[in-house]
């Protein structure tokens, strides 16, 4: 009996002390930023009805940003505080008509970027180009009047992104969902 009441004990011991183990608290997470960056030829945006760029904004909040009739550039700061962060964007174009470009071709060229930081590492510098490139350069594609709704919505209608864990670790997820799949 003695042995059975000492072995009992001992287990609640060992049950209370292994509680005490581990934390219900989440750990810190260094902060994350991203700057993001689209540009686009002037060519692109003449031919452009609308652009519209469906992004991951603070601490992975589907936004949206409309570009004006002017616009040739996009640039935007992010930050994120969640273990998994993530930061990318959807470009999403609807071309002129045939019968409202006023050209026999354009000259079609557009790059993005995504420079992520979480602590004090750069991660990552992805660049994307749209259309041709060489040289890890953008270069111009000329376009048909015919073609330039097919090429912009083939080239332009895409995402890029990335998915940033607790210790760093990135990881490119062009599957984002932006709200807008």
């Amino acid at each position: 009996m003695k042995k059975t009441l000492l072995m009992l004990v001992a287990a609640m011991f060992c049950l209370v002390g292994l509680n005490g183990c581990g934390s219900d608290k989440d750990e810190p997470v260094a902060t994350a930023t991203a700057h993001y960056e689209v540009t686009f030829s002037s060519d692109v945006r003449e031919a452009t009805e609308t652009i519209v760029i469906f992004y991951k904004g603070d601490d992975n909040e589907n936004k949206i940003a409309t570009l004006d009739r002017t616009q040739t550039s996009w640039t935007k700061d992010v930050t994120s505080t969640k273990a998994s962060a993530e930061f990318g964007y959807r470009i999403v174009v609807s071309a002129k008509g045939v019968s409202e470009l006023t050209k026999d071709s354009y000259d079609f060229s557009a790059t993005g970027s995504i420079k992520i930081v979480r602590g004090n590492n750069e991660m990552n510098n992805m660049l994307a180009y749209y259309y041709k490139q060489e040289n890890n350069a953008s270069v111009s594609e000329s376009v048909a009047k015919a073609d330039v709704s097919r090429k912009l919505v083939a080239n332009l209608n895409k995402a890029v992104g990335y998915t940033v864990n607790r210790e760093g670790a990135s990881t490119r997820n062009d599957g984002l969902n932006f709200g807008n799949n």
